[in-house]
């Protein structure tokens, strides 16, 4: 059979090439890959990509070798932004905040506090930290075979926030509300079954033993929170701050709480002052009980 002619002819601009060179120089070994190398490696990912075999093929480059070509690429993307007159793009807007947290600055705190686990991230458990970060720049970083069991522990602390984020905004209009004789009343048996059954109203942590939920919980806090200065610690500023809580059964109640409050929100669409009291009667959270 007669082999078809496998040279093809590829006009790249000048800034390509430029990013393919930096590449090259990143590379620590006496051994440097020719431009073509580099071009052909990028190829056979993107088709394994579009194909959906990620991780079928070993991406050979270590992570410290990708994140110096990530932030090579975030300069450029400065440059890029302030010559067009535009801010760097930050995390933390879904809750509006003043937010200074760039996906560089998360990049460079989760290498330099050693929170491998977050580079073993696939698409939807990037975007449960920030919807920003499920982008080609971040998901250059992450292992080809993600972790499943990572991304199962991110899913579980998203819900864990969640639900404490809806408690705490329907508590917040509760007392807005109290001049209300009937919002009094209810405020009150909240407050009784709460500390009858020991039934957390607030998130204080995963046990110590939980280290990886802890870090996952403090790094969504830290987006969530968008101020990198409120995270400062020992004069290192942006340092990612876990917490842990000394009930050892705080990660159980946790899970029992999500799946109450996920069957109230399904049935009432949202979560109120009623659904709130309807869910800490629930017989299951009933917590007093526990060592």
């Amino acid at each position: 059979m007669e082999s078809k002619d496998q040279r093809l002819e590829i006009r790249l601009p000048q800034q390509q090439l430029t990013e393919i060179d930096h590449i090259i120089a990143s590379v620590d070994s006496g051994f440097k890959p020719t431009r073509s190398d580099v071009v052909r490696s990028f190829i056979a990912q993107g088709i394994d990509r579009h194909h959906g075999r990620v991780g079928q093929v070993q991406d050979n480059i270590p992570l410290s070798q990708r994140i110096s070509l990530f932030f090579q690429i975030c300069q450029q993307q400065q440059i890029a932004y302030t010559n067009s007159g535009r801010s760097v793009p930050v995390l933390g807007r879904r809750f509006k905040n003043n937010q200074n947290i760039t996906a560089e600055a998360l990049v460079r705190q989760t290498y330099l506090q050693r929170m491998f686990w977050f580079f073993e991230l696939d698409r939807s458990s990037l975007a449960a930290f920030d919807a920003s970060l499920a982008s080609d720049e971040i998901l250059s970083l992450m292992q080809p075979e993600p972790n499943q069991d990572v991304c199962g522990e991110v899913a579980q602390v998203a819900l864990t926030l969640e639900m404490f984020r809806e408690i705490s905004a329907v508590r917040q209009k509760a007392n807005q509300d109290s001049h209300y004789t009937d919002v009094q009343e209810k405020i009150s048996i909240l407050k009784h079954y709460a500390s009858r059954c020991r039934i957390p109203l607030n998130f204080g942590g995963y046990p110590e033993s939980w280290g990886r939920h802890n870090q996952i919980a403090a790094l969504m806090q830290w987006i969530d929170e968008g101020k990198v200065g409120n995270y400062t610690c020992e004069g290192y500023g942006g340092r990612i701050r876990t917490q842990h809580n000394d009930d050892p059964d705080a990660g159980r109640q946790y899970a029992l709480m999500v799946q109450v409050y996920e069957d109230i929100v399904r049935e009432r669409r949202k979560l109120d002052l009623d659904g709130l009291i309807d869910m800490v009667q629930v017989q299951q959270l009933d917590f007093s009980g526990m060592a």
